[in-house]
This record gives structure tokens, C-alpha cells and sequence, in this order.
């Protein structure tokens, strides 16, 4: 089983609300899920705790995928209650965007739903 998410991840995600607009925050974890670590050079400059930032996408992104969550609802659970509400809903728009996106371009075509 995944380990849980920790609260130093949502501290991490927390610094995405510094960001100038949604879009910027789409645009980064865009480029967080389809690049590795180590090739997100122009991107760190956005916040100091840039790696923890990218560590924590990563972190919830999997524990996404390897629990098997595919409804909004239970996405949501995972977040704190204290949590940003408007951030925690964006999030969980970008994460079932690009989960659903990865799967469809990555599964062998005898697992395609066509």
C-alpha cells in the first residue's frame, strides 16, 4: 500500500499559492509530471523549496495512481481540512487530467477501453 501522504508534502503544496494565476500553477505541475526532477532547471526558480515542491507533486501524484482514485471525492479526502479549498480543488482537476491522460497514452492496447 502507498504510504500516506505527509504533512510536510502539504506545507509544499502550499507555496503554489504564490503563484501569479491558475494557469501558472497548471502549467507547473504540467511540467513536474512529464519531466524528472533533475530537468526542471528553469522551473525552480519559482520557490525556494522548489525540490520539496516537486517531491510533493510527485508523492500525492502517485499516491493517486497506486490507490486506484478516480473520482474528485476521493482525491479530495486526502487533502487536510485545513487545507486551501480553491488550491485543493485545482489540484485535484490538474491530478485527474493528467493521471487520465498518462494512463490513455501509456496502457498496452489490450488494456484500452476502445
Amino acid at each position: 500500500m502507498a504510504a500516506a501522504m505527509r504533512e510536510e508534502d502539504f506545507v509544499a503544496l502550499q507555496s503554489l499559492l504564490k503563484a501569479s494565476s491558475k494557469d501558472a500553477v497548471r502549467q507547473l505541475c504540467q511540467e513536474c509530471f512529464s519531466c524528472p526532477p533533475g530537468r526542471l532547471g528553469p522551473l525552480a526558480l519559482f520557490t525556494s523549496s522548489f525540490p520539496q515542491l516537486v517531491s510533493a507533486l510527485h508523492s500525492l501524484t502517485r499516491h493517486v495512481v497506486f490507490c486506484g482514485l478516480t473520482g474528485a471525492e476521493d482525491i479530495l479526502a486526502l487533502f487536510p481540512e485545513n487545507f486551501h479549498q480553491n488550491l485543493k480543488n485545482l489540484l485535484t482537476k490538474i491530478i485527474l487530467e493528467n493521471v487520465a491522460t498518462r494512463l490513455l497514452h501509456h496502457c498496452p492496447p489490450f488494456l484500452s477501453t476502445q
